[in-house]
């Protein structure tokens, strides 16, 4: 093993300076990738989000062996899975060269609105990725900058096509909202490890620690609030879309 030290002299806090810092650098990453990107053609835009969506899983395989090495110990934890809704991006963005062109679509529409929104979300209140350990945080924000990205250039994709319907993304999305689950249920009842996974933070067995959903899981239950929670991704989401279809549309009518 390496003899490094791997913590931060002190955790990281929301809103403070690494914390603003990333979030500036990812925002200037982001416009200036959105400029530069927009000159390229389809094709070199689905080549760069494969490309993208690879390292994110190169970085996603150096996680788990650090986790695995100086987190656990060697033992088994689902809570480190990469299977949130922001682990389907790298995904996606690594299988857009594999997939026909409807399915390439529902991915686009997908990256340019869940994906965005799980990315803005995660960046705007990144609680768990304030970690002790310096890589894990590096990569929390490394990660979900390269996630901007994927994001940026699914929207490029999506002003320039139309005709693409929100419906199979929202499959998409409820299909991934369902295998979460399933694997929170294993790691809880079926497969007990060192910590037990809360894919899509809506484990059934879990407290979530976003504000207002917290209160009406304390109100009203679980299954209930996990509905609400889901729905106001999707609701937000569908929002994104709207928006960006019409902004592809204004851009049509200039051109």
């Amino acid at each position: 093993m390496f003899n490094v030290d791997i913590h931060w002299t002190h955790t990281p806090q929301l809103y403070g300076t690494i914390h603003i810092t990333m979030l500036v650098l990812i925002t200037f990453v982001g416009y200036s990738g959105y400029h530069w990107c927009r000159s390229k053609s389809n094709n070199q835009l689905v080549a760069m989000m494969h490309i993208t969506g690879a390292l994110m899983l190169l970085m996603e395989i150096g996680k788990q062996w650090f986790c695995l090495t100086y987190i656990t110990q060697g033992q088994l934890s689902l809570w480190y899975f990469p299977w949130q809704l922001c682990s389907i991006a790298m995904y996606l963005g690594f299988l857009m060269i594999f997939v026909d062109e409807a399915t390439k679509n529902t991915f686009v529409i997908f990256l340019s609105t869940f994906s965005l929104v799980g990315a803005i979300g995660a960046l705007v209140y990144p609680e768990d990725m304030l970690r002790p350990q310096i890589l894990l945080t590096l990569h929390g924000f490394i990660y979900h900058g390269l996630m901007i990205i994927l994001s940026v250039i699914a929207v490029i994709l999506m002003c320039r096509q139309q005709r693409a319907p929100f419906l199979p993304a929202v499959i998409l999305f409820g299909v991934c909202a369902a295998i979460a689950e399933v694997i929170n249920i294993m790691g809880h009842d079926l497969w007990p490890t060192l910590e037990q996974p809360n894919m899509f933070y809506i484990s059934p067995y879990m407290v979530i620690n976003r504000p207002f959903f917290q209160t009406i899981q304390i109100h009203f239950g679980t299954i209930i609030e996990i509905v609400v929670y889901l729905c106001a991704i999707i609701l937000v989401s569908w929002l994104v879309y709207q928006m960006l279809r019409n902004i592809g549309g204004q851009n049509d009518e200039i051109s």
